[in-house]
């Protein structure tokens, strides 16, 4: 959508683009989540380069989240010891993970960013942990699909007991708008 209805290079160039994520794969991977935003998004409209701040996810995991938090807390405004974005956009997966925090633990993190990995495949990643999400200004969540529709519908009908990271974030938060093909939703929604 924003390639095709905001594709003037004008329209961004006060905007910087910084990672909640990664997987530890090269930029070049297809599993990379800057892949798909520069060949997407960023080369097609034009992004300068000096506006993309990717997390390296070719570099030694610990490294890189260190490195990754310290370019945040020099960069960003800060909100009590956390670097503030002005929106955060995420996705919630299918097991209602967000950005790539998998269990409770990333949640409460003292670290800005922290390396999990994937209970499933066993992939490592670099990770924005929750308190950084939750100090976002907005915090615009898509779920686009079928399956997301499923999700929706899960999160939105569950007991407030079961936390899960997805669940933890729409909780402890005014600020979250979730976008889906069946309506636009805001935290007045119970969770």
């Amino acid at each position: 959508m924003w390639r095709t209805r905001y594709s003037d290079p004008a329209r961004w160039k006060n905007v910087l683009f910084f990672w909640v994520d990664e997987r530890c794969v090269p930029p070049d991977s297809e599993e990379s989540n800057y892949y798909w935003a520069h060949r997407l998004f960023f080369k097609p409209v034009g992004i300068p380069a000096e506006h993309i701040f990717r997390i390296h996810g070719e570099e030694p995991p610990e490294q890189e989240a260190e490195r990754y938090a310290r370019l945040m807390a020099d960069r960003l405004p800060d909100r009590e010891g956390l670097p503030r974005f002005d929106c955060t956009l995420l996705g919630i997966g299918e097991d209602e993970h967000v950005a790539s925090i998998f269990d409770r633990g990333l949640l409460q993190s003292d670290d800005l960013y922290a390396v999990s990995q994937h209970p499933v495949t066993g992939q490592y990643r670099v990770t924005q942990t929750g308190e950084v999400i939750l100090a976002s200004r907005e915090i615009l969540i898509a779920l686009v699909g079928k399956r997301k529709k499923e999700l929706l519908h899960r999160l939105t009908a569950r007991p407030d007991s079961v936390v899960t990271p997805a669940t933890y974030i729409l909780a402890h938060t005014s600020r979250a708008t979730i976008f889906s093909e069946i309506g636009l939703f805001n935290r007045e929604l119970s969770f």
